[in-house]
């Protein structure tokens, strides 16, 4: 990872043939142009320039502002992700580490189950008479008529697993049902403990990252909910703001494509195109609230780990 280059002894150790391999450039790089037999098929001119691009999440995270090292971004799509843009890579069995499309890595926790564990849940409570399914928007207006801490409820979003901070076995479960909950409460519970759980990530982060993170981007469709946009302010307590295009692929993909072109850096490009659509700031009243819970689902989740062990033998 220093040299940015293959690694020799690996290539002899697994005896893979390097000329099979391609040269490694930077992402912004024009790599040829488009060939003729290409250009037919797609209606497009052959004169049109190919540029060496880079993975989904990477561009999306340009999209989303990593641009510049320290800058962070909340991804709550099906999966959830919270990063840092940092020089070098953060080395702890709890983080991942990606080299990015610009200079600079990727350090990141994941959770299988991000926006997946509220689709889950709105296709397995929300059904309708007719067939059809509560909008998103709606399950935010039920969420929102509860208090911080959903009365005591937890969820833990574990429907496909832990890759980094438990077990694989992991299940999702509530937990600290009383009667008085209603489908409500379930909802926001369901929304906490998603950010929660990015909340020891982003723990593990500042714990190893030598800067400083003030703020966060939010992007990916979870980005489109702005009672869930609040609920990552008031529980990270870091400001959060979302930008005029939430699917930022497209746009990171066009910034790399752009740079090629223009031979600008990518982050000048991206601090003229990339605009703050809102800004939250995290609520201080509730902070002792969100704290307390916080800890009880940090508390629970260490001691689940045996349970899951558990689950994963048996199932």
């Amino acid at each position: 990872w220093k040299t940015k280059q293959w690694n020799h002894e690996l290539i002899q150790l697994f005896g893979i043939d390097q000329s099979k391999l391609p040269e490694i450039v930077p992402s912004n790089t024009i790599i040829g142009k488009l060939l003729p037999e290409i250009a037919v098929q797609i209606g497009c001119q052959p004169s049109i320039p190919v540029i060496c691009g880079a993975g989904d999440m990477l561009c999306l995270l340009l999209g989303g502002g990593m641009v510049r090292e320290g800058r962070s971004c909340d991804v709550t799509g099906t999966a959830a992700d919270v990063s840092v843009l940092s020089a070098k890579p953060l080395l702890t069995e709890h983080l991942m580490n990606l080299h990015h499309a610009i200079d600079g890595w990727i350090s990141f926790g994941i959770l299988d189950s991000g926006g997946g564990s509220l689709k889950w849940f709105r296709e397995a409570f929300y059904n309708q008479e007719n067939g059809g399914k509560i909008s998103y928007a709606q399950i935010d207006e039920e969420a929102g008529d509860v208090p911080a801490g959903a009365d005591g409820l937890l969820f833990f979003p574990y429907l496909m697993g832990e890759r980094l901070l438990g077990s694989p076995s992991a299940r999702g479960s509530f937990f600290g049902l009383r009667p008085h909950h209603q489908r409500k409460h379930f909802a926001r519970a369901v929304m906490e403990g998603v950010c929660y759980d990015l909340k020891m990530s982003l723990d593990e982060i500042e714990k190893w990252y030598s800067g400083t993170i003030g703020e966060m981007s939010v992007i990916g469709g979870g980005a489109r909910s702005s009672l869930w946009c609040q609920l990552k302010a008031d529980i990270y307590q870091k400001k959060v703001y979302t930008l005029s295009e939430s699917e930022g692929g497209i746009i990171g993909a066009a910034l790399l494509a752009f740079s090629a072109i223009s031979q600008n850096p990518v982050d000048e490009i991206a601090e003229k195109w990339l605009k703050v659509k809102q800004v939250y700031v995290p609520d201080k009243l509730l902070f002792n609230e969100y704290q307390k819970q916080y800890k009880n689902f940090c508390l629970f989740h260490d001691i689940f780990q045996q349970a899951y062990r558990y689950f994963g033998k048996e199932n």
